[in-house]
C-alpha cells in the first residue's frame, strides 16, 4: 500500500470514530502513523458550563458560529497541535485553531482572527453594556461624546518612594486619581492631567511637582493659626482663625517668554507670573518687588535705650512701641519677657505679667505707640528686658533692654512733710 493510500485510510478511521461519536468533531491532529482523539463523546445538552457539572475538565461546545445555541458537554483537550488556523471564540478572543479555543473552554463564534467590535457610542456610564466598561472620551471632553471602553483590571500603584513616576490626573468626577489608567479603573474620564484643584495650606498637602499657591496678593504662611494658641479662646481678640487656603497648582515645566513682572512672596522679582509658578512661589503683586520694611519694635525704661541704672527708691517706666513696617495686618505672635533676679517673668496680654516664660499671644501687627508695661519701682538687681514680635512667615524683629536697680543713697522725703 502506498504512503497515500495509508494516510486516506486513517482519516476515514478519524472521520468514522467521530461520526460514530454521534457526530462530534475530532479535535487531535492527523499525522502519518496516528490519529489523537482528545474528546470523548457526551450527549447531554447544555447552554452554560454550569450545565456540565462539576467537573472543571468539562466545558460546553456549541456549534461553530452559534454561540447561543444548545451545545454538547465536552472534555477539553489537553494537547494541540501546532498548526496555524486561527478562529475567533465565543468570548471575543482569536486562538490558534479550534483544539486551543476548546482547550480554553471557549467555543468557536467564527473561522478567522477576530475582527474588533464597531465603537459605541455614548455620553455616559448607563450607555454602556456592564460594569466592566465605560465612556471613555479624550482628556477634557466631560459632557461631550465617548465610546464604550473595557475598563482596566490592573493600573500601576503609585509608590511612595517612587514619586517621580506619579502621573495623577483630574476626573472629570472632580477626584484626583493616581493616573489615567486608575481613573479609567473607575470608569471616570479625564478632566485634565494633574491633580484637581484641591484646597491647601502648605506645600505638604499637595503631590508632587505641585505647590500652595496662595491668591495673588496673599503671601501668608498658610498655617492654621488657631492651633498655635493654646490659650486662644474663640470670640476673643487674640484668637486669630486660620487663613483662607490656598490651591494646590501644577508646577509648570515651560513658560512663555512674555515680560509682565510680578513680585513674588519671597520678595524676588520674575518675569511673569508663570515663572513664579515654575519655581514654586505665589504672587505678592503685579511689577517688580519692592524691598520690604521690616517691622520695628521699641522697648525704652524711662524713656532710655538702656543699658540704664536707677536707684532703687526711683520709679522705672518700661514702655513697648511698634512701627509695623510693611507687614501691618499679619498675624504674629508677640512676646515679651524680663530675667529679674527673682527669675524669668512674661507679660500675658490682658492679664499683666506672670511667672516663667509664656508661650505669647497671637496678634496681627499693627502700630502700636509706647504703652507702659510697668511703671513703678523695682527690687534691687539686675534686668533684662526682651520685646518681640515673629510673623507667620518666620521673621522675628525684636529690641533688647538692660536695667540695673542699686541701692538708694537718699530717698527723699513724701511730699508735705
Amino acid at each position: 500500500m502506498k504512503r497515500t493510500d495509508g494516510m486516506r485510510m486513517l482519516v476515514a478511521w478519524a472521520v468514522l470514530w467521530g461520526a460514530l461519536a454521534g457526530g462530534s468533531p475530532v479535535w487531535g491532529a492527523v499525522t502519518g502513523r496516528h490519529t489523537e482523539q482528545a474528546m470523548p463523546p457526551y450527549q447531554e445538552g447544555c447552554v452554560t458550563d454550569a450545565d456540565c457539572g462539576d467537573d472543571a475538565s468539562l466545558f460546553c461546545l456549541h456549534p461553530a458560529g452559534s454561540c447561543q445555541a444548545v451545545g454538547q458537554c465536552r472534555s477539553r483537550p489537553t494537547a494541540c497541535p501546532d498548526v496555524a488556523n486561527p478562529v475567533c471564540g465565543c468570548d471575543g478572543v482569536t486562538y490558534g485553531n479550534a483544539c486551543e479555543a476548546a482547550a480554553a473552554g471557549v467555543s468557536v463564534a467564527q473561522a478567522g482572527p477576530c475582527q474588533p467590535p464597531p465603537p459605541v457610542f455614548c455620553t455616559g456610564n448607563t450607555d454602556c453594556r456592564g460594569e466592566d466598561q465605560y465612556c471613555a472620551k479624550l482628556p477634557g471632553n466631560c459632557d461631550g461624546q465617548g465610546t464604550c471602553e473595557p475598563r482596566p483590571r490592573i493600573c500601576p500603584v503609585y509608590d511612595a518612594a517612587m514619586p517621580f513616576v506619579w502621573m495623577p490626573v483630574c476626573g472629570c468626577d472632580g477626584r484626583t486619581y493616581d493616573s489615567a489608567c486608575a481613573a479609567a479603573a473607575a470608569g471616570v474620564p479625564v478632566r485634565q492631567d494633574g491633580r484637581c484643584q484641591e484646597d491647601c495650606w502648605s506645600d505638604w498637602d499637595c503631590g508632587p511637582g505641585e505647590f500652595c499657591k496662595e491668591p495673588d496678593g496673599r503671601c501668608l504662611e498658610p498655617v492654621p493659626l488657631a492651633a498655635v494658641a493654646p490659650d486662644c479662646l474663640p470670640g476673643t481678640a487674640r484668637c486669630i482663625p486660620p487663613p483662607p487656603p490656598g490651591t494646590c497648582t501644577v508646577i509648570p515645566t515651560a513658560c512663555p517668554e512674555i515680560y509682565a513682572p510680578v513680585c513674588g512672596c519671597d520678595g524676588l522679582t520674575y518675569d511673569n507670573s508663570c515663572l513664579a509658578d515654575g519655581a514654586g512661589v505665589s504672587v505678592a503683586h503685579t511689577g517688580p518687588c519692592v524691598p520690604p520694611t521690616p517691622a520695628t519694635p521699641d522697648l525704652k525704661a524711662n524713656g532710655a535705650d538702656g543699658p540704664l541704672t536707677v536707684l532703687a527708691w526711683e520709679p522705672v517706666r518700661v514702655t513697648i512701641a511698634l512701627d509695623p513696617g510693611s507687614h501691618a495686618g499679619e498675624p504674629a505672635r508677640w512676646w515679651l519677657l524680663a530675667a529679674t533676679p527673682g527669675g524669668w517673668y512674661s507679660y500675658a496680654y490682658p492679664i499683666g505679667w506672670r511667672p516663667g516664660i509664656g508661650r505669647g499671644v497671637m496678634l496681627p501687627i499693627v502700630a502700636l505707640p509706647p504703652s507702659a508695661v510697668i511703671a513703678s519701682p523695682l527690687p534691687e538687681g539686675r534686668y533684662t528686658f526682651l520685646f518681640a514680635v515673629q510673623s507667620i512667615s518666620r521673621a522675628v524683629w525684636a529690641d533688647a533692654l538692660q536695667l540695673e536697680v542699686v541701692p538708694g543713697i537718699l530717698r527723699p522725703a513724701p511730699a508735705g512733710r
